[in-house]
């Protein structure tokens, strides 16, 4: 490799390093820093999406005796539990929901 080949080289990496280490330093600039624990941040929107298909009907199968469920089993685990309420986005009550009220309707054994 000839001297001018790696003078090349070594001045390319270098002047890769100083954009980098200048472009990290105005990303500390612009963004404030935030505490460890996080309180600066508020939960805005959760989607969860969960399939239930036949494996746990919601209605009675035609012909079939109905599964009974031990309600130990259908108790969320102590380490899933969390305070939380649930608003619109703009803070307001908790809108309503028909599936929800529909799925309510209907006790399982």
């Amino acid at each position: 490799m000839s001297l001018w080949a790696r003078a090349g080289l070594l001045g390319s990496v270098m002047c890769l390093l100083h954009r980098k280490k200048t472009v990290l330093t105005e990303v500390k600039q612009n963004c404030p820093s935030v505490g460890r624990d996080g309180h600066e941040y508020e939960l805005k929107l959760v989607q969860v999406i969960y399939r239930h298909g036949a494996r746990t009907p919601l209605k009675p199968i035609p012909h079939k005796e109905q599964v009974e469920w031990a309600l130990a089993m259908l108790a969320a685990p102590d380490h899933t539990q969390f305070d939380y309420s649930v608003t619109d986005l703009v803070g307001g009550p908790k809108p309503p929901s028909l599936f929800e009220e529909r799925y309510r309707s209907h006790t399982l054994k």
